[in-house]
């Protein structure tokens, strides 16, 4: 079944009768991309590299079955946000944070949703309020955050806005 919503990168692989481990027949370490990463994907790159295995000795043994399996990809255009982003984006005052911060949304609304993750996912920080309220809480909250990066997303009656802020 194929999804337009995904590009199967490493498929190809799969079908030429490329292997990606040294026990098993098939491309099992599949790469797939999204339809907003897609469009990077430079195609044709996509590719197992078996040739590890002659140069580590007892490669399957000592180090893994798996062959590293690899994509590439371009990133290009103006990495400068348009005036239209910046407004409807969230934003973190001061950046890097030590001890105090100031959440800035487009919405005036008393029903936002706060929520704090580490980088592994783990919630650190949840709060509801107006942006006055969350911002309140997010800098009574910060000081005792350890030192890191952070990921800050707020629900909205208008959309969902997410930013990152670097804890010292």
């Amino acid at each position: 079944m194929v999804d337009a919503s995904y590009l199967p990168i490493t498929l190809p692989l799969a079908q030429a009768g490329l292997q990606s481990t040294a026990s098993f027949k098939t491309v099992i370490d599949n790469v797939i991309a999204n339809k907003n990463m897609a469009p990077y994907y430079l195609n044709g790159t996509a590719a197992v590299r078996t040739d590890v295995a002659a140069q580590i000795a007892s490669y399957s043994t000592t180090t893994s079955d798996h062959y590293p399996v690899f994509s590439r990809y371009t990133f290009t255009g103006n990495a400068l946000a348009t005036q239209a982003a910046r407004a409807v984006s969230l934003g973190l005052y001061p950046n890097p944070v030590t001890n105090a911060v100031r959440l800035e949304i487009p919405e005036t609304g008393t029903s936002l949703s706060l929520s704090v993750y580490t980088t592994t996912g783990s919630l650190v920080l949840k709060g509801t309020g107006s942006v006055e309220q969350l911002s309140q809480q997010l800098s009574q909250r910060v000081g005792s955050l350890a030192a890191g990066l952070y990921v800050v997303r707020v629900i909205g009656t208008q959309q969902t806005y997410t930013s990152r802020f670097q804890k010292q």
